[in-house]
């Protein structure tokens, strides 16, 4: 992803990479590109990471994305033009995302814009570090953009599968935190895995082989053949 992803970034003065105990070539591409780059523990709320990374940026703005995202030159241009004659009006901006899941780019049923707030002036958005999808609070307006960030989710269903007990588990920290007990009654949640469950062991034969092992044994009850 970080080579598709450097590649995009033309309009941007520095680029911060926090590099979160990997085990491949992430700091070695990092470096490659000219990239500043920040190592730490992989706690699991993301957003601790990237606070960090967040404050030593030495611009006026920052632009905060995932190794699976782009930015368009549409949008990096757009992005230029509109914070060099901005002035003091809006402290934050926020932009649509199309999302890639298995190959192509939603557009319906509540996928599209998915609006996402992503550049804000340094000191004036900060995260609460509470939760892994939790949203930057903005000191100030708020403006927005027009062009799109393209979203490399999920290409495929495995990668799919495989981060999903990532996202259940931070969950369930967050839970566990806030005090939240979970209930015995059954719930719309649980209702949906059961049929979607049923769905996709009718048609898991049809998947390469390649990424079954990325489902064997999630959950635990699951019974994969």
């Amino acid at each position: 992803n970080l080579p598709n992803l450097f590649e995009t970034l033309g309009f941007a003065d520095e680029v911060v990479v926090f590099d979160a105990e990997s085990q491949d070539r992430t700091a070695e591409i990092a470096r490659e590109f000219g990239a500043v780059i920040l190592s730490g523990p992989n706690v699991r709320n993301l957003n601790e990471n990237k606070t960090r990374a967040i404050n030593e940026c030495r611009g006026e703005w920052v632009m905060y994305l995932d190794a699976d995202e782009r930015v368009s030159p549409e949008s990096g241009a757009e992005i230029r033009a509109v914070i060099e004659k901005d002035g003091n009006r809006y402290n934050a901006y926020t932009m649509p995302r199309l999302n890639n899941y298995f190959g192509r780019y939603l557009k319906y049923g509540g996928a599209y814009p998915d609006t996402q707030l992503r550049l804000f002036r340094k000191g004036k958005a900060t995260f609460p570090c509470i939760s892994v999808h939790e949203k930057l609070v903005v000191e100030g307006n708020i403006g927005r953009f027009k062009e799109p960030l393209s979203h490399e989710s999920y290409p495929a269903v495995g990668d799919y599968l495989k981060k999903l007990p990532f996202y259940v588990a931070a969950q369930a920290d967050f839970f566990d935190t806030a005090g939240l007990i979970a209930s015995d009654e059954p719930t719309t949640a649980a209702t949906w895995w059961k049929c979607s469950s049923k769905w996709l062991r009718a048609r898991l034969p049809a998947i390469p082989s390649r990424i079954r092992p990325s489902c064997a044994g999630w959950p635990p009850n699951m019974d994969w053949r």
